[in-house]
């Protein structure tokens, strides 16, 4: 019965020992990180030149140099590609430069259906949206190798009521994320990319 206690003794204090390790340590499982944009895309994936064509895109198409010129408007299609008139299949434009596309276009409609065509692509003003607690809300033109600090900071940076850690960035598809922009200044992984369309909402803190 001696015996019995001075185990049961021994096995409660290895048992509180072991709670207080787990306690201050963690016992080794991972903590989760809050504010983290799951699913977010990588920097290294973003677009970072105003002169390539995204899917979304509004792109103006000039076509002279024949008997009767004309222009034609489209918006890119989320499969990366615009119709175009007389030409029965659709086009890839997203990934391509202007130039490269008016190349692209040229060579559909010369020598089939016209002898001679001057072709001209433009992108139109890409834009994208930062409201809330900043100091300059509004719109705000898209230039490349945005994120959302630097696109608070083209905003004139947050107010003294603004709550950093849940700024909402919203695509033009609908897709949310929640991005933290103070552990964001500490690692630059968590700011996250801006493209056209985008909007970023600062929220006002309760306290």
């Amino acid at each position: 019965m001696l015996n019995f206690v001075k185990w049961l003794r021994s096995g409660l204090l290895l048992a509180l020992t072991l709670s207080w390790l787990c306690l201050h340590t963690g016992c080794g499982t991972a903590r989760p990180v809050t504010g983290t944009p799951e699913g977010a895309p990588n920097k290294s994936n973003m677009v970072v030149s105003p002169d390539i064509i995204s899917t979304g895109d509004h792109i103006a198409i000039n076509f002279s140099d024949i008997p009767n010129p004309f222009n034609h408007e489209v918006r890119v299609l989320q499969d990366g590609k615009i119709s175009l008139p007389l030409i029965k299949e659709k086009v890839v434009a997203a990934g391509k430069t202007a130039g490269k596309l008016q190349e692209d276009i040229h060579s559909l409609y010369v020598p089939k259906l016209y002898r001679r065509l001057t072709v001209t692509v433009k992108i139109d003003s890409r834009f994208y949206a930062v409201s809330g607690q900043v100091r300059a809300p509004g719109l705000l033109p898209y230039a490349g190798d945005m994120t959302v600090l630097r696109a608070i900071a083209a905003a004139s940076d947050f107010t003294d009521f603004a709550d950093k850690r849940n700024v909402v960035l919203t695509r033009a598809n609908g897709e949310q994320f929640t991005v933290d922009c103070i552990r964001a200044q500490r690692d630059t992984n968590l700011d996250i990319p801006v493209y056209p369309g985008d909007q970023i909402m600062v929220p006002r803190r309760l306290f």
